[in-house]
């Protein structure tokens, strides 16, 4: 009773807010966010879009948050999914009013020196992220390359239960943890292979930056389609199945013995990233709120 209340006035709190505002249009990211914009927005005759940020079938919705998101999705102007796969998860009456917008890149100044021989994963140290999976696998080529290590960037509950795994497989000296970037984006000039191990993504941006770097980069085939719409696996990166540490290990060690192969791939992965660059991307999203306020035009809104 109390979580209802507190919606509640969640709710009365935005649509004062939007009446205030008078916008053209009211974008909303997240299940619950969005369930509570188009209930607050409700008889306004504002067009609302929800995004949805990840896979819908996955995530901690309450079976209340998860009827509501049926009974009021389809009160939206438009909504946006990051993938086909993700769009799909959702039923016909749905899909109609469903595009695919991914997310945009931006990168940073960058400025390389010479190889380092690092192989890179960047994320939350959760289970999610699949860095057990990284770890065992870079074991499994540990010896036979010797020169190479491993850098996991990024913060979390799962920090010393990692170390510890690479400790228990003898390769804690050769793989470091070194927490946040200093700098965003800066991990990506002191790496040589990126790998992403996710054991679910919603649209990976940390692959997608080290594409549009010029990385090659190596990622599980996980839910809900974001690495295989980003990767030709063989022309712009290599795909494994998800959590498959053995296909895991084989990639790595294919990219850590052939330097030339990871400049090829690297390159198609850069030119690849093109169609996601910011201007691009936000000429989408342009065009998306030129319709919506068209069709308030329409409607006399």
């Amino acid at each position: 009773l109390h979580a209802a209340a507190a919606n509640l006035r969640r709710m009365a709190a935005l649509r004062r807010a939007v009446r205030a505002s008078r916008p053209h249009l009211v974008i909303s990211f997240l299940s619950t966010t969005n369930v509570l914009t188009l209930l607050a927005t409700r008889g306004l005759g504002v067009p609302v879009v929800v995004s949805e940020r990840g896979d819908p079938r996955r995530g901690n919705l309450r079976r209340a948050w998860r009827l509501l998101r049926i009974a009021t999705y389809p009160l939206a102007f438009r909504l946006v999914a990051q993938t086909e796969e993700a769009l799909a998860c959702f039923p016909g009456y749905m899909r109609r009013r469903g595009m695919v917008l991914p997310n945009p890149v931006v990168l940073p100044t960058l400025h390389r020196g010479e190889t380092q021989k690092t192989v890179a994963g960047v994320g939350h140290l959760l289970p999610v992220k699949g860095f057990d999976i990284l770890i065992e696998a870079f074991a499994r080529c540990a010896r036979a390359h010797p020169d190479w290590r491993l850098v996991i960037w990024g913060e979390g509950a799962d920090r010393a239960e990692l170390a510890g795994l690479a400790g228990r497989l003898g390769i804690g000296d050769r793989v470091e943890l070194p927490g946040l970037s200093g700098a965003p984006g800066a991990w990506l000039a002191a790496t040589d292979i990126f790998v992403l191990a996710s054991r679910h993504e919603g649209f990976p941006n940390a692959l997608l930056e080290a594409m549009a770097a010029g990385l090659p980069v190596i990622a599980a085939d996980c839910p809900i389609g974001g690495c295989r719409a980003l990767i030709e696996s063989g022309t712009t990166g290599l795909l494994v199945p998800k959590e498959q540490v053995d296909a895991m290990a084989a990639a790595l060690a294919r990219l850590m013995a052939d330097s030339r192969a990871r400049r090829r791939l690297g390159e198609a992965a850069r030119l690849s990233t093109r169609a996601y660059a910011l201007p691009h991307i936000m000429q989408r999203w342009t065009a998306l709120a030129l319709a919506a306020k068209a069709s308030c035009r329409r409607r006399g809104s």
